[in-house]
């Protein structure tokens, strides 16, 4: 088993519904829950609705306005970022210019911010969050999803009282998250890198249940046992890091080049149909122009039963990031 040596600073990482043509039977894992409860792939993104699954844009730092309005023409409706990213403002500027232009309407865009770290805690998460919509354009409705980032900072659970400790901590913050959600402030709201752990303590005393879990999914880190838990919840998984950072090898993974030479596309397009086949929604980063356009080439062909059990094999439980596992 290979991992990610465990991180002591901020973490610093990273959906666009477009019309597509079902493309045969779609391949579901052990782990789905009904077709029904999971969405369908391409389905529409609807401000407010459940977690689109499509592929969507992550926007980690730094990520400009510019680039967030080539996502928009390419197609993207569902958009990722988090105060820590400093991308907020672009986002709100570039949807306000497409929504002024005609280009998009609310109703249509779905965008996803979370609470940093260093915001967590009851009257932070009130006031950042509320900034965050001021930067994100005062959407209308409010924030479509608003996530508690980490569970806690990076702190290892060994260290004595952390548990207890950051266990208050996100107590706090998801309580303020359910008044956000109450005032309009937030539509809908969820956590990101919770492990099994962090989100059975978290189900115990939630009021208002998280709709979305998002963390590092890929071939190599499929976290089938947290999607599991995730699914039997009716909470949506969501994908963040999906090409491992390009930092693992994927794209040059044996396996995964076959299967997209035999399919003709991209080894990403491979990773990212693959996941949305497991009812998962992966949010890449990209700032090309051509790549931004290329993710997206994805409705139209589905992969084979054997194509997916093939890339099952490839888990080896590695992290690009933090083992949330680890964490207080």
């Amino acid at each position: 088993l290979r991992e990610a040596p465990f991180v002591n600073s901020r973490r610093q990482v990273l959906s666009g519904a477009v019309a597509s043509a079902g493309a045969g039977a779609l391949w579901r894992s052990e782990a789905s829950a009904d077709p029904l409860e999971i969405g369908s792939i391409g389905e529409p993104v609807i401000s407010g609705g459940p977690l689109p699954l499509t592929v969507g844009l992550g926007t980690g730092p730094p990520y400009a306005q510019k680039y967030v309005e080539l996502a928009i023409d390419a197609g993207y409706r569902l958009f990722d970022t988090a105060q820590e990213y400093g991308s907020e403002t672009g986002i709100g500027n570039a949807l306000k210019a497409a929504f002024v232009a005609g280009k998009l309407k609310r109703k249509d865009v779905f965008v996803t911010t979370k609470v940093e770290i260093d915001n967590m805690g009851y009257e932070p998460t009130i006031q950042s969050v509320r900034e965050s919509l001021e930067n994100l354009g005062n959407l209308e409705g409010g924030i479509d999803l608003v996530l508690i980032h980490w569970p806690c900072p990076f702190v290892p659970k060994y260290e004595p009282g952390a548990i207890a400790k950051y266990s208050k901590l996100r107590r706090q913050t998801w309580e303020a998250l359910e008044r956000l959600r109450q005032d309009g402030v937030a539509k809908q709201i969820g956590v990101s890198n919770f492990g099994p752990r962090h989100l059975k303590e978290l189900l115990a005393y939630a009021k208002v249940r998280p709709v979305v879990d998002q963390v590092e999914v890929h071939p190599y880190n499929q976290r089938v046992e947290l999607e599991k838990l995730v699914k039997s919840q009716g909470i949506r998984f969501e994908a963040y890091s999906p090409l491992g950072k390009n930092a693992i090898g994927l794209l040059e993974d044996p396996v995964l080049m076959g299967i997209a030479n035999q399919k003709n596309k991209s080894v990403a397009a491979i990773i990212f149909r693959w996941l949305l086949q497991r009812g998962i929604t992966p949010i890449p980063l990209s700032r090309n122009e051509k790549r931004l356009k290329e993710n997206l080439d994805v409705f139209d062909f589905a992969l084979t039963d054997d194509e997916m059990r093939a890339i099952a094999k490839l888990d080896r439980g590695q992290f690009v990031l933090t083992d949330d596992e680890k964490l207080a």
